[in-house]
Protein backbone atom coordinates (compact mmCIF):
# COMPACT_ATOMS: atom_id res chain seq x y z
CA UNK A 1 0.00 0.00 0.00
CA UNK A 2 2.78 2.29 0.85
CA UNK A 3 4.87 0.94 -1.94
CA UNK A 4 1.89 1.52 -4.27
CA UNK A 5 1.44 5.37 -3.23
CA UNK A 6 5.02 6.34 -3.10
CA UNK A 7 6.06 4.55 -6.49
CA UNK A 8 8.36 2.15 -4.70
CA UNK A 9 9.28 -1.51 -4.48
CA UNK A 10 7.84 -3.41 -1.84
CA UNK A 11 10.64 -3.45 0.67
CA UNK A 12 12.19 0.08 0.32
CA UNK A 13 13.11 1.80 3.36
CA UNK A 14 10.22 4.54 4.09
CA UNK A 15 10.39 6.65 7.33
CA UNK A 16 6.75 6.95 8.78
CA UNK A 17 5.67 9.92 10.89
CA UNK A 18 3.14 9.72 13.47
CA UNK A 19 1.89 13.29 14.49
CA UNK A 20 -0.60 14.06 16.92
CA UNK A 21 -1.85 17.59 16.72
CA UNK A 22 -3.19 19.46 19.68
CA UNK A 23 -5.90 21.85 19.88
CA UNK A 24 -6.13 24.34 22.92
CA UNK A 25 -3.88 21.66 24.54
CA UNK A 26 -6.28 18.70 23.83
CA UNK A 27 -5.74 16.18 21.23
CA UNK A 28 -7.57 16.94 18.14
CA UNK A 29 -5.95 15.16 15.24
CA UNK A 30 -3.79 12.38 14.17
CA UNK A 31 -1.68 12.38 11.58
CA UNK A 32 -0.24 9.55 10.03
CA UNK A 33 2.39 10.02 6.97
CA UNK A 34 5.51 8.22 4.92
CA UNK A 35 8.49 9.52 3.32
CA UNK A 36 10.70 7.97 1.07
CA UNK A 37 13.75 7.55 3.38
CA UNK A 38 16.15 10.59 1.52
CA UNK A 39 13.85 12.93 2.32
CA UNK A 40 11.79 11.45 6.07
CA UNK A 41 15.54 11.79 7.74
CA UNK A 42 15.62 15.48 6.61
CA UNK A 43 12.26 15.70 9.08
CA UNK A 44 14.41 14.81 12.23
CA UNK A 45 17.66 16.92 12.00
CA UNK A 46 16.17 19.95 13.30
CA UNK A 47 18.00 20.24 17.02
CA UNK A 48 16.33 23.34 17.81
CA UNK A 49 12.82 21.75 17.32
CA UNK A 50 10.45 22.08 20.03
CA UNK A 51 8.72 18.64 19.90
CA UNK A 52 10.68 15.34 20.59
CA UNK A 53 11.13 13.79 17.41
CA UNK A 54 12.78 9.94 16.02
CA UNK A 55 12.56 8.33 12.96
CA UNK A 56 10.57 5.27 12.24
CA UNK A 57 12.54 3.76 9.68
CA UNK A 58 10.20 0.51 7.95
CA UNK A 59 10.02 -0.99 4.84
CA UNK A 60 7.53 0.14 2.08
CA UNK A 61 4.50 -2.89 1.80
Amino acid sequence: MVADALGLEVGTPVVGLLRLRLLDGEPARLERGAFIERLGRLLFTDVNARTTRSPLVQTAS
